[in-house]
């Protein structure tokens, strides 16, 4: 969004009518310099900081909120549509300007000598009022770092004293303050980055802050306002021309974000070294890698796999994968016990390499690791890849007979049977799992009824398959082998269709998406081919006699609302009915 005129933002708006910033208020708004804005956006029960930088042409250049959300937030957009209000409807902003006749009156009248002593009365019962009042008249310049230091711990206890307890509106107020602090000392700091001095004084503030969160219980209260401050800084270490001084300031923030002595870890100047990394040329970006992979193997030398190094890994193996430099890296990165996202991810990224032997030595790491089968499951699936790319027989056997229990796969059923060489044993072992797949078929599992229908087929034993309707299967699953169950069995196909048990299969599939829904249509379509419409209705009827249930079975109410008076129902009206056999509305 940086980089375009306020005005045509606000008109693309308009043009939108964004309904959801009519509940957010935004409040104190202020201009701390020309064109830097502050303000607080409260959406609902949470109020969130908003920073904003104009330029002098009207330019959006910089935003920032402290929600976390894509960049403009709602809570960005409601600020910017407030400061391009005219000024008598910018009700955030102060108006001091325009003080009633009567404090006009007593500004002018009063002595000054009693003012002062109502001031000096006033601020010694208001701490926080008396650090403002410091803030605004107490000369700024040459304020050294432990000037700084003890400014920001007076603003903090000018609001909540000795507490460790912060409400939300005292934390705001302690932001406002800190900003005042802080802001001029940050930029000045930037548009100096080279200077000796700098970079001291912003590590001073953040391990200030730091080291105040850590007091308060350590919530990360702060992190997002510490981390506002330094919204220019990677652009301003990328404008350094030198490389010998780009790399000094580059090694300052690095060298800081693990310190194993102290058992410390900035995470924001991990997230400021990750945002040079943006900004950073290709040798650059190499460097800045090369040395958070050495902190990295530091932490593993030194503790082991730690949960430190493990965090880092998986922001430092994002960042390698965002700037395509996965081939150099690769070695680097080893599994996560625990994080199946993570795992899966880095053992694919490896096979893109074509490193199937790496990529398989991952799999087996974290299927021993693993204390139940079922939990390796994806890894078995990636090292049958594997396997087969290889046309590794004995391999993918052990596979096989590891999956099958728990995929029911065909292939490896097939792969399993054709390799046991007596008859009775192939018997034996289709009958076994073919009847505990039939037993586990009421507890809704799909892979046991795609492998049901399967074996069927394989045996071409289609009247016993017509059985298998009433017993949770997919409308797509019974298209496939409809022809055939016909063909075998025709009148007991029929009546399977129009059971009373067909509900079960509405619940198999989950109140039946698009893809059953057609395969419904075709399938009832089919059927009046096979027996007519007065052929379905006859049975319906006989349903009906029997059995008070009959409509709530899909396919029946499918075929009254296609064919009952030649009116066919679209997708979406089916959905909306939810095939619940609720009478149509005319």
């Amino acid at each position: 969004m940086n980089g375009i005129l306020l005005k045509d933002y606000i008109s693309r708006l308009a043009s939108k009518s964004p309904k959801t910033l009519t509940n957010l208020i935004v409040r104190e708004l202020e201009e701390e310099s020309p064109g830097q804005y502050i303000c607080f956006v409260d959406d609902g029960v949470e109020s969130h900081d908003v920073h904003l930088k104009i330029s002098s042409l009207n330019i959006i250049e910089n935003t920032a909120c402290d929600c976390g959300k894509k960049d403009p937030c709602r809570h960005i957009t409601a600020a910017l549509r407030e400061i391009n209000k005219p000024s008598h409807k910018k009700s955030g902003l102060p108006r001091r300007t325009k003080q009633s006749k009567e404090v006009d009156h007593l500004l002018i009248d009063i002595d000054t000598n009693d003012l002062k002593l109502w001031v000096s009365d006033l601020l010694e019962k208001n701490k926080e009022l008396l650090f403002q009042f410091k803030l605004q008249f107490k000369k700024k310049e040459g304020l050294t770092i432990e000037d700084i230091v003890k400014e920001t711990k007076l603003g903090l206890q000018s609001v909540i004293g000795n507490r460790k307890i912060i409400k939300l509106e005292e934390l705001r107020k302690i932001i406002v303050l800190w900003r005042k602090i802080h802001t001029p000392i940050i930029e000045r700091c930037i548009n100096e980055i080279t200077l000796p001095s700098s970079l001291p004084t912003i590590d001073a503030i953040v391990n200030e802050i730091i080291r105040i969160e850590t007091h308060l219980g350590g919530f990360n209260k702060f992190g997002s306002y510490t981390l506002t401050l330094f919204t220019l800084l990677p652009d301003a270490i990328a404008s350094i021309d030198k490389p010998v001084t780009w790399d000094y300031v580059v090694s300052f923030f690095i060298d800081r974000i693990v310190n194993l002595k102290n058992n410390t870890h900035i995470e924001i100047y991990e997230i400021i070294t990750y945002q040079i990394l943006d900004k950073a040329s290709i040798s650059q970006k190499e460097n800045i890698l090369n040395r958070l992979s050495n902190i990295i193997l530091s932490i593993h030398e030194e503790r082991g796999v730690h949960y430190l190094s493990s965090a880092m890994v998986k922001k430092l193996y994002n960042q390698v994968l965002k700037h395509d430099l996965f081939n150099k890296y690769h070695s680097l990165f080893k599994t996560n016990y625990g994080d199946n996202d993570y795992n899966l991810s880095l053992i694919h990224e490896t096979l893109k390499l074509g490193l199937e032997k790496e990529a398989g030595a991952l799999c087996k790491e974290c299927i021993e690791r693993n204390y139940q089968v079922h939990y390796s499951l994806p890894y078995y699936n990636i090292l049958k890849e594997i396997y087969a790319a290889k046309n590794d027989k004995i391999s993918l056997l052990k596979i096989a007979k590891t999956l099958f229990p728990f995929t029911y796969d065909f292939d490896d059923y097939c792969l399993i049977k054709n390799q046991i060489t007596d008859p009775t044993k192939q018997k034996e072992f289709r009958d076994i799992y073919y009847h505990k797949a039939r037993r586990s078929l009421s507890q809704h599992n799909i892979n046991e009824v795609i492998f049901c229908y399967k074996v069927l087929d394989s045996e071409k034993n289609y009247e016993d398959m017509v059985s298998l309707i009433l017993n949770f299967s997919t409308y797509p699953l019974i298209l496939e082998y409809i022809d055939k169950m016909y063909n075998a069995s025709p009148i007991k196909l029929l009546a399977n269709l129009t059971s009373h048990l067909g509900n079960r299969m509405e619940y198999q599939n989950k109140r039946l998406d698009d893809k059953n829904i057609s395969a419904l249509h075709v399938l009832v379509s089919k059927a009046v081919g096979y027996y007519g419409i007065d052929g379905i209705k006859m049975q319906i009827k006989k349903v009906n006699a029997k059995s008070i249930f009959s409509n709530s079975n899909p396919f029946i109410k499918c075929f009254e609302y296609l064919f009952n008076g030649g009116e066919e129902m679209t997708q979406e009206a089916e959905k909306e009915e939810n095939f619940r056999g609720r009478p149509r509305r005319r």
